[in-house]
């Protein structure tokens, strides 16, 4: 069945806060620190420090096991599936890489044997919950091969640790979440879960092989309804679907309560219910160390339906266009202005006939359009309300007369139908907040500014002459490098233009003759032309005489354009000779 695609993209986002799930126990996204670096632990690894912040607000940070590079040490990593995560719009920076093959990042939420620290969750405490109903979800991008130091090549993403807790399996940790390498050069590569419950007994999913292919981003959740654990699968990497890949029915296991249990008596190395990622407790071990990336890990005290996994386009309005933080958007309608043209799919809601799928949202009778002020010429980042536009269909549209050179932010709240066919308002809390885009408009473009160069006076030689075009060509740039046509004005046989879009291009003409060339010049939007004439002679002296203001030389008995010996031997013929009168006429 068909769920959510997902195509990465660049964006860029208003705020940087960012919505929580009220049910989110902790949400480890990494982001702090910069990418190829260490990450740095304040003390050491028996002494608990804050390393990678819980952004759920609950206080369950974690701590990385030693911050000099060894076999038991992190680094972030710029290697990331997507920019921005599809359910909340917020950035993400960065994933988590481990180094060498014995590392593990934990909480730690009180004081132990071992350390007077903790990071005394001010909020829901990770590992004290026993919940009836949970969801644990983590981005990961396997390495080749897992844990080299076992024979049956698994690598633990998220485990909850306990020792001797589960009746039928007392080495068992109480929840894992992991990937199955069983056979590397087949590529076999599985995904297993398992938890156990507050009754002490194991519900255990694995998933077909070939599902997973090292190398590539996936999304992976663990959810358990309390009555169905299920894991769920989607190829970040290839843009596939979400998909069930492994599911129990945990009634047949007669478990009088299938909540998630929590060890509190446990091997006093080790905080039971605590949560590790990159390894598994086994038999009071550390084993099944996961190779490879891990990003945005969440646990959630609630089952989440795919449409709220971290990787899927939620239940708010989607698929802006323009697309979120698209450039050059608009259609000119002036100078300084333009027309953009906004549309959005419709928010999903769970298909009542399958709660694994979801169709467009029958519920939402209007769109509310919010956008802000150009942020190019505005300090106020704010987004009001614009206009209202009906919800006829599973898509929708709105148009903005706008500026050019502008930046702006907007959202689509929908209005839900709160019975017989009354939306919500706008500040009504049925009605669903959207995620906030950006784009920017056309920059502002004015026409070529075009001199095709003055007139130019020449002469054939042999019959023809070349003639070289110089002409000179200002652009803005906007939007994007010229083009350039040379044509003749009239068209004539007697003219050869030998490259008509070159810029510099010659001229080949055989003919006396005046001819115009016109050179037009287009940034993609705007054009502009401008002529030259080309005064074409049979000789020098004549091209010269064609020149305004021509004035021949004193001497130039003759007027062939030289005062030389041809002028001499005029004057020579008439040397002596005098024109005066001899006497007075009458």
């Amino acid at each position: 069945m068909r769920l959510f695609v997902w195509k990465s993209m660049v964006f860029l986002v208003l705020v940087s806060s960012f919505p929580v799930y009220a049910a989110t126990v902790a949400y480890w996204k990494a982001d702090e620190g910069t990418a190829d670096t260490l990450i740095y632990t304040e003390y050491d690894d028996y002494r608990y420090s804050q390393d990678i912040d819980d952004v759920s607000g609950n206080g369950n940070h974690l701590q990385a096991w030693s911050d000099t590079p060894n076999n038991s040490s992190f680094w972030h990593r710029g290697n990331i599936p997507f920019s921005m995560v599809p359910q909340t719009s917020q950035m993400n920076k960065l994933s988590i890489k481990n180094y060498g093959t014995k590392p593990g990042i934990n909480t730690q939420s009180t004081a132990d044997a071992y350390s007077v620290y903790g990071s005394n969750p001010t909020g829901i405490d990770a590992e004290l919950i026993e919940p009836a109903q949970f969801t644990v979800e983590a981005l990961f991008n396997p390495d080749s091969s897992q844990d080299p130091s076992n024979a049956g090549k698994v690598g633990t993403l998220v485990c909850r640790d306990a020792y001797q807790y589960c009746t039928a399996d007392p080495s068992a940790s109480s929840f894992a979440l992991r990937v199955h390498d069983a056979d590397s050069d087949t590529a076999a590569w599985s995904i297993e879960s398992f938890f156990v419950d507050v009754s002490l007994i194991k519900h255990s999913v694995q998933s077909a092989a070939n599902v997973i292919e090292a190398g590539k981003w996936y999304h992976v959740a663990a959810v358990s309804d309390g009555t169905t654990f299920t894991v769920y699968l989607t190829n970040i990497t290839d843009g596939g679907d979400t998909e069930v890949i492994a599911s129990v029915d945990m009634t047949l296991s007669g478990s009088p309560d299938t909540a998630l249990g929590a060890d509190d008596d446990i091997y006093s190395t080790w905080h039971g219910g605590g949560w590790v990622l990159y390894r598994e407790l086994v038999n009071k071990g550390h084993f099944n160390r996961y190779q490879g990336y891990l990003d945005e890990v969440r646990i959630l005290d609630t089952a989440l339906s795919p449409i709220d996994f971290l990787c899927n386009v939620g239940r708010s309005a989607s698929n802006p266009m323009p697309k979120d933080s698209a450039t050059e958007v608009g259609i000119s309608t002036g100078t300084y202005t333009v027309t953009v043209n906004l549309g959005w799919d419709k928010g999903l809601t769970v298909d009542p006939g399958d709660p694994n799928s979801t169709i467009p949202n029958p519920n939402v009778l209007k769109y509310y359009v919010y956008r802000s002020e150009d942020q190019n010429v505005s300090s106020d980042p704010a987004l009001y309300y614009r206009e209202e536009i009906p919800a006829n269909g599973d898509t929708g549209a709105a148009t903005a007369s706008l500026n050019k050179d502008g930046k702006y932010f907007w959202r689509i709240d929908e209005a839900l139908d709160k019975g017989g066919g009354v939306p919500s308002g706008i500040d009504d809390p049925n009605t669903i907040t959207g995620y906030v885009w950006s784009f920017e408009t056309k920059l502002s473009n004015f026409p070529p500014d075009v001199d095709a160069g003055d007139t130019v006076y020449t002469w054939l030689t042999e019959g023809a002459v070349d003639v070289q075009m110089a002409p000179t060509i200002t652009d803005d740039g906007v939007p994007g490098p010229y083009t350039v046509l040379w044509e003749e004005a009239p068209e004539d046989p007697n003219v050869v233009i030998n490259s008509p879009t070159a810029e510099a291009t010659t001229v080949t003409i055989d003919q006396v003759g005046s001819y115009t060339l016109m050179l037009t010049v287009n940034d993609g939007e705007l054009e502009a032309s401008d002529a030259v004439t080309i005064q074409v002679y049979a000789d020098p002296c004549e091209a010269a005489k064609g020149v305004p203001g021509y004035t021949p030389l004193s001497g130039d008995i003759n007027d062939d354009c030289s005062f030389d010996l041809a002028d001499l031997s005029i004057l020579v013929v008439d040397w002596l000779e005098s024109t005066a009168l001899t006497e007075p006429l009458p």
